[in-house]
């Protein structure tokens, strides 16, 4: 639209004791009013530039444009036939109510104004992904991409949490429906389509508030419920089939209960022609979803049945009750909707703690043939049986406590054995000092179970992987003697490297000899390397030698890597890396943790010098600064969002499509080089 640009204060007429002020003020150009980017910005005409319809329906028609302000597309609102100037007043004030709400599930409004030939508009953020409609129809359809039950009601609570802060702010939707739920690709769930909303009249310190808003209510009200009937059939409750029905909170209740049947059922609670569903409507004449599909939960079949009662007053009376009911679903408990009987509440005591359950059957079902016995030996003899029931009765208690202290061995072998697999996912990297005591503490959780069960071949084995690691090779050999024959293949290199006392540390040339050995046992072991480099670090820190480490790993995850070239600064924290051949940075999640292998580093920056660098994924989650990759082969930015600490990012011109710049979050400053300059984007 063009916006016509402020006068300049020469257009105007100037007093004449004045004129030498502003003489003077044009003789001297400011430095800001000399840079490029501020000259673009101030000579811009036509803010909102190259239209692309992308969706069109009811009074608007929504397209993607290009907003050369700000530098972003976003989303344009205009009215589907601009002659009907009776709707130019509803069309505003749905921007400026829609505009009023606050909230990360509801549609921001950034600006609304005229075009050029007077023609309302108003503009909003640009979301992709598929709407709650798409997304229902194909998860019923048996798609690749179907969601889980859970999935689709955290994305059902995220609505209601929305309208739950709207009717907080005293505002109705009252056309909640699939269709006008976004679901972006990241799992952000927004409400869009408030031209039905209404505001509920407020006292008069709140209604203040909506007018400094300029969301008069009784102008809005007049609009949206004048007396036709307004809203989607199928989602509309009784009370808006009728025109003098009262609409109230329960009425987009309503709504969300008929978008959670949807969810369940894979379509709308009703369906046919426009008259017919209106009638069922009125009558409430509604099949269950658990009717309509035996795969429904009793539980939310009821829930959703409850919100579309046809009697407003025997609804949910507020969106928290819903969310309440929902959540009580989903952690194992009755709903309030269900009235659940006795059976069904021990049911669900049953799920919640079934590991309990099955553990009190087994002992009484011990306790139950332990009684058998005593009472077939007092046939024989009241003397001997109750010697014998004595004994069985010490028996039992024995077993219940060596079963406790097992379990409890177990457990805490297990959990010692996940520790020590997964140390280098470990977010973020702590102080060497920390990070030896995992090792450690690893080592004594592991005595303490011996201690118990001199026997438990899972501990001696586990015990000698981490000695293993901590390059305690003799002690890690006599371990692998006594326990199972998981890490058989680690035998012959803890005999290779025996020779070496338990307080030595590893040489650089030596660390690399260990590193080949490991590598070439099989892939499964990979992930053996990350942990070896993370004990090597939790002894030497940031040392020269551990520097030198950190290359021979990634020189042994690029055996192409010609050239290499590692060139890293403690001080700064800076580190170049280059070569042909350089492409992986960390191992698949299948065979390690799946992160980096420099992140023991601390890095700050980061630059790649001619490397065959393909993928971002190889930096991801990586702490650094700033990141140079203007000389790789990197082509998409869609996993720049996990380097959360990124304030500084160096591409070529012409790396990236408009679109994936335009991605980049605005905290972050991009510099383009072009033939050897840096552009500032």
């Amino acid at each position: 639209m063009d916006h016509e640009p402020k006068s300049d204060p020469s257009d105007a007429e100037i007093d004449p004791a004045l004129s030498v002020f502003y003489s003077l003020a044009k003789e001297e150009i400011p430095p800001h009013e000399r840079s490029l980017l501020y000259n673009e910005v101030r000579t811009i005409g036509q803010r909102y530039c190259d239209h692309v319809k992308i969706a069109s329906g009811g009074l608007k028609r929504i397209s993607k444009v290009y907003d050369r302000k700000t530098g972003r597309h976003v989303a344009f609102a205009s009215l589907r036939d601009p002659q009907r100037k009776e709707l130019f007043d509803p069309f505003l004030r749905e921007a400026r109510l829609t505009g009023a709400l606050h909230h990360p599930n509801i549609i921001p409004v950034y600006d609304l104004g005229l075009d050029e030939n007077g023609e309302p508009f108003f503009i909003m953020e640009l979301k992709t992904g598929n709407t709650l409609a798409q997304i229902i129809t194909e998860g019923h359809k048996g798609s690749s991409n179907n969601r889980s039950l859970d999935d689709l009601l955290g994305i059902f609570l995220k609505i209601c949490e929305a309208m739950a802060y709207a009717h907080s702010r005293n505002i109705l939707h009252l056309d909640l429906k699939p269709e006008n739920i976004q679901v972006g690709e990241f799992g952000e769930v927004i409400i869009c389509d408030w031209g039905l909303a209404k505001i509920i009249s407020t006292p008069e310190d709140v209604a203040t508030e909506y007018m400094e808003a300029a969301a008069n209510p009784d102008l809005v009200n007049t609009i949206t419920l004048n007396g036709s009937v307004k809203g989607t059939p199928g989602y509309m409750a009784p009370e808006q089939v009728s025109s003098s029905g009262k609409k109230n909170y329960t009425t987009d209740i309503y709504g969300l209960g008929a978008i959670l049947y949807s969810i369940l059922a894979g379509k709308p609670p009703l369906e046919g022609e426009v008259k017919e569903v209106l009638e069922k409507t009125r009558n409430g004449t509604i099949r269950p979803p658990a009717k309509v599909d035996p795969d429904v939960p009793e539980a939310l079949s009821a829930v959703a049945m409850k919100a579309m009662r046809s009697d407003c007053e025997r609804r949910y009376q507020c969106v928290e009750h819903l969310i309440s009911d929902i959540q009580k679903y989903t952690h194992g408990f009755a709903t309030t909707a269900e009235n659940a009987g006795i059976l069904r509440l021990v049911g669900l005591l049953y799920n919640r703690h079934r590991a309990f359950f099955i553990s009190a059957a087994l002992a009484l079902l011990a306790f139950s043939g332990l009684s058998a016995v005593y009472l077939f030996r007092l046939s024989h003899s009241r003397a001997i049986a109750l010697e014998e029931r004595n004994r069985a009765r010490n028996a039992l208690e024995k077993m219940v406590e060596e079963q406790r202290v097992s379990e409890t061995l177990r457990g805490n072998i297990g959990r010692t054995a996940l520790d020590a697999a997964n140390l280098f996912w470990k977010e973020p990297i702590q102080n060497p000092a920390a990070t030896r005591k995992l090792f450690t503490g690893a080592i004594a959780e592991l005595d303490r179970a011996l201690e118990h069960e001199p026997d438990n071949e899972m501990a001696w084995a586990q015990k000698g992987f981490i000695c293993f690691l901590m390059q305690r090779f003799s002690e890690a050999s006599e371990c692998f003697a006594q326990g199972e024959g998981v890490y058989s293949d680690l035998k012959p290199l803890c005999r290779r490297y025996a020779e070496m006392k338990s307080d030595e540390f590893m040489t650089s040339k030596r660390f690399a000899e260990l590193v080949a050995d490991v590598a070439g046992l099989s892939s499964r072991r990979s992930t053996i390397v990350e942990l070896l480099l993370l004990y090597d670090f939790s002894n030497q820190g940031i040392s020269d030698s551990h520097i030198d480490n950190v290359q021979t790993v990634i020189e042994s995850l690029n055996p192409e890597w010609r050239k290499p070239v590692f060139i890293f600064s403690r001080r700064e924290g800076r580190l170049l890396l280059g070569g042909d051949g350089l492409k992986t940075l960390h191992l698949a999640r299948h065979y390690g943790s799946g992160k980096n292998m420099l992140r023991t580093l601390r890095l700050k920056h980061l630059e790649f010098a001619d490397t065959d660098l393909s993928d971002l994924r190889q930096l991801c989650f990586l702490p650094v600064g700033s990141l140079d990759i203007s000389q790789t082969e990197i082509h998409s930015l869609k996993q720049l969002f996990t380097l959360k600490s990124l304030i500084e990012l160096t591409i070529r011109e012409g790396q990236f499509s408009p679109q994936e710049l335009n991605s980049i979050h605005g905290s972050i400053n991009v510099i383009t080089l072009k033939d050897g300059s840096e552009n500032l984007l």
